[in-house]
């Protein structure tokens, strides 16, 4: 497996990442993006346990070959669902996840084989220069609840057939005489004989095959009933003579003569075993699912039929600091990014409206302020007749793929800006109000003057009496190259200083005088990045990023980027003053071929000259 990043923080532990993968919970399958082959890489043992497959068996072979592509869109239209999505993942760098998949998982031997149903999602594993190199497939295996659902269906279709295969049973209590007369269906629930169930028992007899739990509860509700005097209902459990047990529901009603004297209760029982069985398997399984999705490092959540969002996991209170009822319905709506909560609302209601799947990517506020990149998809729920009845979405931190997207944008830009003109004072200027507000909140760009000192190109804000303070605390305190740390020390080292959490200490690090130290506090710094502008292996200037409103805390991401930045800048002056220097040098040729004609002018004339007066002689 790829080995992360270091980041600046030193780990206080090591952690073997291959243990890491291997131990997931989830399902997990890394495929190599070399279509159409797709070799498999590798697998976590939770996929091979539940696969069956040992490594050997599919570790280096053609995903398909091993998962042939058997959907029914497949065998309609030779389209492969798997594929495409794969294929998706290599062509965007982004995830895609996909709907339900029927495959099949063979038995050791190869003789039978497993129905099984997957849900699949395709994560892109992306390097430095945001090419896919592996693709890491999730698999939920969703079989007990598709499994259950059948066995819903199915126990449905028997209820409904119930009468005439013995699910039902009818009784018919004398309560003057206090005996009770059972079909055979129920006598065989409660345990008695048919026959002496057909004479008449009395009640206590049928009582007592009540589950014992249920019994008192049971005994309360008749007796209620009589008092009442109207309709019974209700569930319990009967034990037979084997000794199984049955869930039953019971219905009754009291008959009464003309005086009001209760004469009878006759009634209903239904064996609903195989149904609170289903109902408990199902529960069991959304229990499973409960636990799942709050145990997830992803954010998930669900709405109501009208976009009404009824569900999120724990993740999303702790990422946004936020409780359930803070965010619930709408509320989320206030931890989206400014700038996109009108396309986000705009795009979620036309989803609800159209019953289309919802996928847009926006920014959304983590606890501590930080804007994050989230890929956010939802799909509709539907009952039997096609209806929606539910949203069922996931929120994909993308903050790092977008933020490649950005920056290399960035880049392209700043290159266009400084290819511009020869012009690099200019140009530089340019660049920096370009980085304001993409990459920082603050940009400062210093170069070293003929007379050694450190000047101030530029300083760049978006507000501008914050531009106007910069100026004014820099003439007051103007940085030097023997400076201990900050631009004065980037320059006279050539080497890069980056601070990711900009605490106190750090402050004082930069800025050692106390005075000065309270008023650049004051600004509310949070992350700062100063880069060497490099030419002939000499420092000539630096670039410094600082991030203050938008509480961007940099990465190393942002430091490569800076570095490229100033390297770009490098290029530009060296080339500016290449050409300057070119243009002196053709300046000088000029003159000198200027005085050379001059000199062979005057050569000519004196030989003329001399010609003339050899001639006379």
């Amino acid at each position: 497996m790829p080995e992360p990043e270091a980041t600046s923080t030193a780990q206080t532990h090591s952690v073997n990442y291959e243990d890491l993968f291997s131990h997931l919970p989830n399902l997990y399958l890394i495929i190599a993006p070399d279509a159409p082959r797709f070799t498999i890489v590798n697998a976590n043992f939770a996929h091979m346990h539940q696969t069956g497959l040992k490594p050997e068996q599919f570790i280096g072979k053609a995903f398909f070959d091993i998962w042939p592509a058997v959907t029914d869109r497949k065998k309609g239209t030779g389209i492969s669902d798997v594929k495409q999505s794969l294929l998706r993942v290599i062509a965007t760098g982004k995830p895609d996840e996909m709907d339900a998949l029927q495959y099949d998982i063979p038995s050791p031997d190869g003789r039978t084989s497993k129905t099984s149903y997957w849900k699949p999602v395709h994560y892109p594993i992306l390097d430095r220069n945001g090419d896919v190199v592996l693709i890491l497939q999730s698999n939920l295996n969703i079989t007990d609840e598709v499994l259950i659902k059948q066995q819903l269906d199915e126990t449905q279709a028997q209820l409904d057939e119930a009468l005439s295969i013995g699910l039902v049973g009818t009784w018919s209590w004398d309560i003057t005489t206090n005996h009770v007369i059972a079909d055979k269906n129920l006598s065989h629930m409660f345990g008695v004989s048919t026959e002496d169930g057909a004479k008449g028992l009395p009640l206590e007899v049928f009582v007592n095959s009540i589950h014992s739990d249920d019994r008192e509860r049971i005994e309360n509700s008749i007796a209620k009933t009589l008092y009442d005097g109207g309709a019974y209902e209700a569930e319990y459990r009967t034990v037979s003579k084997d000794g199984s047990e049955h869930w039953v529901i019971a219905r009754g009603r009291i008959q009464k003569d003309k005086d009001g004297n209760l004469l009878k209760f006759p009634g209903v029982i239904v064996d609903i075993t195989d149904r609170k069985r289903a109902q408990e398997a199902v529960s069991k399984s959304e229990a499973e699912l409960k636990f799942m999705a709050e145990s997830m490092p992803q954010k998930v959540f669900m709405a109501t039929a009208t976009g009404e969002v009824d569900y999120f996991n724990p993740q999303w209170m702790e990422f946004t600091g936020l409780t359930f009822d803070e965010i619930k319905g709408w509320g989320w709506l206030q931890f989206i990014h400014p700038d996109d909560q009108d396309p986000t609302a705009e795009a979620w209601k036309a989803a609800v409206d159209r019953g289309e799947l919802f996928q847009v990517e926006h920014r959304f506020r983590r606890a501590d302020g930080v804007y994050r990149w989230h890929l956010s998809r939802a799909q509709p729920m539907h009952d039997a007749k096609g209806r929606i009845i539910k949203w069922v979405g996931s929120n994909t931190d993308i903050t790092d793929q977008k933020q490649t997207e950005l920056n290399t944008a960035f880049l392209a830009k700043a290159s266009k800006i400084l290819s511009s003109s020869l012009n690099y004072d200019l140009t530089i200027k340019k660049v920096a109000k370009l980085v304001v507000p993409t990459i920082a909140d603050w940009c400062s760009i210093d170069m070293i003057s003929s007379d050694g000192t450190i000047k101030q190109v530029i300083v760049t804000h978006k507000d501008p009496k914050k531009i106007k303070w910069a100026l004014k605390y820099r003439q007051n305190h103007p940085i030097n190259l023997d400076d201990k740390g900050g631009i004065g020390h980037v320059i006279r080292s050539g080497k890069t200083e980056y601070v990711p959490v900009l605490s106190d200490d750090d402050l004082k690090h930069l800025v050692p005088n106390q005075a000065q130290f309270d008023e650049v506090k004051n600004l509310g710094l949070v992350s700062f990045i100063s880069v060497p502008i490099i030419i002939d292996h000499v420092a000539i200037g630096a670039i410094t990023l600082v991030s203050a409103e938008q509480k961007r805390y940099y990465t190393t991401v942002e430091v490569e980027l800076a570095e490229e930045l100033a390297h770009r800048v490098a290029l530009a002056i060296n080339n500016a003053q290449l050409y300057e220097s070119a243009k002196e040098e053709l300046e000088v040729r000029r003159r000198l071929e200027q005085e050379l004609l001059r000199a062979n002018e005057q050569l000519e004339e004196r030989v003329h000259e001399r010609t003339k007066q050899l001639e006379v002689a």
